[in-house]
């Protein structure tokens, strides 16, 4: 196996662990209760409210039984940046213009690189080659957070409204909606106002746990230079 492969092979793997991101909100914009409408409406609403504007996300996504730590910014519903924490080892993560680049140490990509069929000497040095690089891949371009996670769950799912809690000092409802594969969804807003999305959970194999707060600045995510990416679409596999 070349080592083109091998770095490829990580890449990818990082490129699945990116799992989530979703938004929330500080002022309520009205005082409006927000208790008694229509579930998916709220939904679809905090969705809108999403992707018009730059929010905060911290919090944890599992993916393939690996746990990964997000502290980014994200910019109208699709971009983001900030620092991706996997296996103990953080990376600097982009999603920018359809692409998605990381930034780790050796040790980040090693760790990864545990999850392949590849041998020890392989992973050690497609680590090395990587390291301190951003690597850079294509995500869906249509919507680069469909890859990087479900923000609300299919249009068509049905949520239930739940009981009315306080995160953060903000009083939010609970969204429900349970998937077809049993996993359940549930999308924080808040109760009165606007229905700012607050909090993103999944309670399933793949568990989800964000807190989201509107950007006090803005978010403005770009690609790193050129001369320091690697394209792992270009990179030789055979």
């Amino acid at each position: 196996m070349r080592i083109g492969r091998v770095v490829a092979a990580l890449s990818a793997t990082a490129l699945g662990l990116v799992s989530v991101t979703a938004c929330s909100g500080d002022k309520d914009g009205g005082k409006s209760s927000n208790v008694g409408k229509d579930p998916r409406a709220l939904v679809t609403e905090a969705q809108a409210l999403w992707q018009a504007g730059d929010f905060k996300v911290t919090g944890d996504a599992v993916a393939d039984s690996i746990r990964s730590d997000y502290d980014v910014c994200v910019h109208a519903g699709r971009d983001l940046q900030g620092t991706e924490t996997t296996l103990g080892h953080p990376a600097e993560l982009i999603v920018a213009g359809g692409k998605a680049y990381r930034k780790g140490d050796a040790a980040f990509w090693r760790g990864l690189g545990g999850r392949s069929d590849s041998t020890q000497a392989e992973i050690d040095e497609g680590a090395t080659r990587v390291a301190d690089k951003y690597v850079m891949m294509t995500v869906e371009p249509d919507d680069p957070l469909k890859d990087i996670g479900f923000v609300f769950g299919d249009a068509k799912l049905a949520y239930v409204m739940g009981e009315i809690s306080e995160i953060g000092g903000k009083r939010v409802i609970a969204l429900t909606a349970r998937q077809e594969d049993e996993t359940t969804r549930t999308v924080h807003v808040l109760a009165e106002g606007k229905p700012y999305p607050v909090k993103l959970q999944v309670d399933g194999s793949d568990p989800v746990n964000l807190v989201l707060a509107r950007a006090g600045k803005s978010c403005t995510p770009a690609a790193p230079p050129a001369d320091r990416t690697l394209d792992m679409d270009g990179a030789d596999t055979a």
